[in-house]
């Protein structure tokens, strides 16, 4: 059971947390695999990344460039992709600008939060998708429980969570899955947290490619 072959990745960054494809179901050269076991059985975690973000660094190696990414994102140049991995054997799907896995597992995005865009998960496993929020990915709690608008912050908040996910997320049907959909237009937050980034570094050129980024978000959210 191949995928995305031959699809040219302009832009998508996605993390799959899938039960029966394996990283070798997924032919594409910008891919970074974890495989790992837990009470429910194995999974693997998949990122694909854009390819035309990768950078030269000044001693030769490569590097993700996020910024890139954030911008493609706000182009929308990531559904073909998305539209192909949303498949029956998928748990859930996070789209954001950061490469979110290392060799060694989960990274990065659980210590952005801001930067989470969207959130599918497979509506016939939920109790799964539950697990990976409580455990693995804590921090994303708090931006999904103020999209579905929980003003109260309860403790332990995920026992919560996903009650109120199942009641307010948006549901949508793809390649014959009902998914459980949020889009958390925390674009501007994103952009934020990039430009103090970029401040403390003294990186010109970062933010002047935020700003000619912050005129595209503003003129896709008023089309």
């Amino acid at each position: 059971m191949k995928i995305l072959k031959g699809l040219s990745l302009e832009g998508v960054l996605v993390l799959l947390v899938i039960t029966k494809l394996t990283c070798r179901d997924i032919e594409v050269s910008e891919v970074i695999c974890y495989s790992n076991e837990e009470d429910f059985g194995k999974y693997n975690a998949i990122t694909i990344d854009h390819a035309n973000c990768y950078r030269r660094g000044e001693e030769g190696g490569k590097y993700f460039d996020s910024v890139c990414s954030l911008k493609m994102l706000i182009e929308r140049k990531h559904l073909e992709v998305l539209s192909q991995v949303l498949r029956p054997e998928t748990l859930m799907v996070l789209v954001s600008p950061f490469s979110i896995l290392y060799p060694h597992g989960l990274w990065h995005i659980d210590q952005v939060p801001q930067c989470l865009l969207e959130l599918w998960i497979n509506s016939n496993n939920v109790e799964i998708a539950e697990y990976f929020l409580k455990f693995k990915l804590t921090p994303l709690i708090l931006p999904i429980a103020r999209t579905l608008g929980l003003l109260i912050i309860h403790e332990p908040l995920y026992i919560y969570i996903m009650k109120l996910y199942l009641e307010k997320g948006s549901r949508r049907v793809v390649n014959s899955v009902e998914w459980l959909y949020l889009d958390f237009s925390q674009y501007e937050d994103c952009i934020k947290w990039f430009k103090e980034k970029c401040i403390e570094e003294e990186d010109e050129e970062c933010l002047k490619e935020l700003r000619e980024i912050s005129k595209l978000e503003t003129a896709t959210k008023s089309q």
